[in-house]
């Protein structure tokens, strides 16, 4: 009897150190599309360090339920920066009229702008003003350019209008922004333009509705409002195949709280297809690129 005992105490220990390093830690994810190659391909399997930005607690019955729940985020030992591989929930898992949070739905991609920067898109290339060093992969940027440009051939499927599709900005992912990334404390004025470009963004963080009056006048809910706070910190993701990447340009920007953690490597990489591993991708170390500080 003892012996069963302390076989079942054994085995409810390790089950909850486990969870404790998953939730605390380290986890592991699955890249099942192409949206990160050739830096990441369908079959990889990545560690992500929960520890580096600080680990999520929230009421996970809450979330799970599409209810209201306050995010919590324990001590981090880092900062996010530009360049850094990002696992983070689908903003928009059902629709992009307004953001969700979905437990079971994540993106992996890397995170080009920052809170507070002013993030564009020139000749197809990714800036940040101030920032002279390269952001993403601009191998992927520059053939998105050149085809879409001067090529014979249109790459297929790719959908050229950009977040927001309001077509007075008509921004394109070959020329897009100057986009403001909102952080936490920022007061920007209420005008028709910010409404399309934040609007999302603003109803998710008050539960409420923005609405734009034919007066042009904007409204939070029943409340006229001429200029807004923001209480989080925002980001611009995204993914290293730009031609073939459902990412910011499309869909706009990630909240702090959606963001689970860092990409640290590749620990297991089976070929989807034979199912065989890949043994010259385990440990991959061509996931970092330089970081601007600006």
């Amino acid at each position: 009897m003892d012996c069963i005992i302390n076989l079942i105490l054994i085995v409810t220990g390790v089950i909850g150190v486990r969870t404790l390093l998953q939730i605390f830690v380290v986890s592991s994810y699955y890249i099942p599309s192409e949206s990160m190659e050739p830096t990441l391909i369908p079959g990889d399997y990545v560690l992500v360090n929960k520890l580096a930005y600080g680990a999520r607690l929230f009421n996970l019955n809450a979330a799970a339920e599409r209810k209201t729940f306050t995010m919590y985020r324990t001590w981090g030992y880092d900062t996010i920066k530009r360049n850094d591989i990002i696992v983070f929930n689908n903003p928009y898992p059902n629709t992009r009229k307004r953001m969700e949070f979905d437990l079971m739905k994540y993106y992996v991609k890397r995170c080009v702008a920052l809170p507070g920067d002013s993030f564009e898109i020139s000749r197809g290339r990714y800036k940040v003003r101030g920032c002279q060093q390269d952001l993403g992969n601009i191998t992927q940027q520059d053939k998105v350019w050149y085809i879409s440009t001067y090529g014979k051939r249109k790459i297929s499927g790719l959908n050229m209008h950009a977040h927001p599709k309001w077509q007075i900005i008509g921004w394109s992912i070959l020329e897009y922004g100057p986009l403001y990334i909102p952080r936490q404390g920022d007061v920007l004025s209420m005008d028709v333009r910010h409404y399309w470009i934040y609007r999302q963004l603003i109803e998710w963080e008050n539960h409420a509705s923005l609405s734009l009056k034919k007066d042009s006048t904007i409204w939070l809910d029943n409340k006229l409002i001429t200029q807004y706070t923001f209480k989080h910190n925002y980001y611009f993701m995204a993914g290293d195949n730009v031609a073939n990447s459902d990412d910011s340009r499309y869909w706009g920007l990630v909240p702090d709280d959606f963001i689970a953690g860092k990409v640290w490597g590749i620990w297991k990489s089976k070929d989807p297809s034979t199912e065989k591993l890949r043994w010259s991708r385990i440990g991959n170390n061509s996931l970092k690129l330089g970081y601007c500080d600006i």
